[in-house]
Order: C-alpha cells, then structure tokens, then sequence
C-alpha cells in the first residue's frame, strides 16, 4: 500500500502559543510503513507544547509497536520532570497511527481523534478520555455523563503517572482509504457531515487545507491540527 499525506496547523483565535504538534510536519508520499500523529499538550499556555513536543519526537524515534512508542513518549516527559521540576505539570494527549504491512494499527491516549472515510461513511475510531467517557464506562447514561460538571476534562494523558493505559485499535487498509487525525480545534467546530463532506473530493493536501480553512470560518478558539493520509493499492 502507498500512503499520500497532507498535514497542517493553525494557532486558531485566541491562543497565544500553538500547543498542538504533529508528525509529519508536511506533504508526502512513501510505501507502508509510515507513522502520524497529533498531539495536544495541557499544562497552561507555558507548559503544553514542550509536552506535545517531547512526545511526538519520542514516539517518532522509538521502536516497537503504536502502543509501546506512546509508553516510551509518557516516560520521556516523566524524565524531563524529574531533571528540570519547572515543568512539572505539562502533559499532553497523543494520537498515532502506524500503517504498516496492510494494516493501520491507532495507539490513543486522550481528546485528539483518528476518524477513518471509507466508501462515504466517516467513522469515529478513537474515544475521548474524559469525564463523562469514564462515566460511561461505568453504566451511566451517555445524555446523563455529558451533563456533569466538568464532563469534558480529561482524565488519561501522557505525563501524568507510569502506569499509562493505552487505547489500541487495529483494522485491515483498503484502497481509497482515508485517515484524519486530528486535534479538538477541529472536531469542536465541524461536524461528521461538515468533515464527510472536505473529504469528498481533492487530494489529501487539498483535504487538509479545506478542513483547516472551514474550521477557521466557523471562528476556531483553539489551535487546530490536521494530518490526512490517502491510502492506495
């Protein structure tokens, strides 16, 4: 399988600092295997990106599967910790996606996305670690979980404990494929359908740039990042 990719960033409106980071920075074209990802750094406006950074040039340079690379990115922050205290209290979501051997295989930790368009359907393949997710988990009614306080704060991230439990997902590549991944200053300003219908037509830098441009016309208060891969045969 080849894999045709785009990738953007925007500070959006409002924030001062771009914490959102992703791999790879730009277009390309390669053979399987190939990884992107995107990340988010928390912390305050000081602290996220040196997170986001240090995770996604750790996982970029490790060996192993999707979900060992996010291990090994949580412990390089918990290590730049203990050296330097200063930054204690930046952490950051990650999202990766490793496409390999026909395979994609989505390591996922926090509120960034992977969503798959396939055959016109889009398709939300990772889960938001919040609040009101974990309440769900638990039985609660989903309605009901969105209604508590604080039901969009996150409650898995990198750099915030050892024991870091990964979400794993893994599905079969088709030809025609098409893989976002992407931060919340996407998701939160366009819908599945405004999303469906960016990845309709063009290529997967056109793709890119019109997701990030409507994002931006809706008055996007966060930074957005986008990373779109095409999948052919």
């Amino acid at each position: 399988m080849i894999c045709t990719w785009g990738a953007a960033t925007h500070l959006g409106y409002g924030p001062e600092i771009n914490q959102d980071r992703m791999y790879p920075e730009g277009s390309g074209r390669s053979p399987e295997p190939v990884v992107m990802m995107v990340a988010d750094g928390l912390g305050g406006e000081k602290f996220g990106h040196v997170s986001a950074e240090l995770a996604v040039t750790t996982a970029q340079a490790a060996a192993g599967s999707p979900a060992d690379r996010v291990r090994v990115a949580n412990q390089a922050i918990l290590d730049l910790v203990r050296r330097e205290p200063r930054w204690k209290g930046t952490y950051t979501t990650l999202t990766l996606v490793e496409f390999s051997e026909g395979m994609a295989r989505v390591a996922h930790v926090g509120d960034t996305r992977a969503y798959l368009y396939r055959q016109g359907r889009i398709m939300e393949l990772t889960n938001d670690h919040t609040v009101a997710w974990q309440w769900v988990q638990r039985g609660m009614d989903p309605v009901a979980a969105q209604s508590l306080p604080n039901s969009g704060s996150l409650v898995r991230v990198l750099g915030y404990g050892e024991e870091l439990e990964v979400e794993e997902t893994k599905m079969s590549l088709k030809d025609g494929d098409r893989w976002l991944i992407c931060s919340d200053g996407l998701y939160r300003m366009l819908s599945d359908r405004d999303m469906r219908g960016v990845l309709e037509s063009g290529d997967a830098e056109e793709c890119v740039w019109g997701l990030l441009e409507k994002a931006l016309s809706r008055g996007a208060s966060d930074n957005v990042t986008v990373v779109l891969a095409d999948i052919s045969s």
